[in-house]
């Protein structure tokens, strides 16, 4: 019955070190899918105003201009 006395805050000493662990592991994953989701979008972001703009220039070359 003493063993178990002892033993008790040890194990919950063990199972903090776990969790704080798994909350340190959680949260850099979490911090590098969000560093890599804004990259992505600012990529993307980038590469439409880059095809929009020459979509613009293509159509405004594409258009009959009037002679006076």
């Amino acid at each position: 019955h003493k063993v178990r006395v002892v033993l008790l805050p040890q194990i919950c000493y063990v199972l903090d070190g776990i969790l704080f662990l798994y909350g340190v592991v959680l949260t850099a994953l979490y911090c590098r899918l969000k560093v890599r989701r804004d990259s992505l979008l600012a990529v993307l972001t980038h590469s439409y105003k880059i095809i929009f703009f020459f979509f613009i220039l293509a159509k405004h070359q594409s258009s009959p201009t009037k002679l006076s």
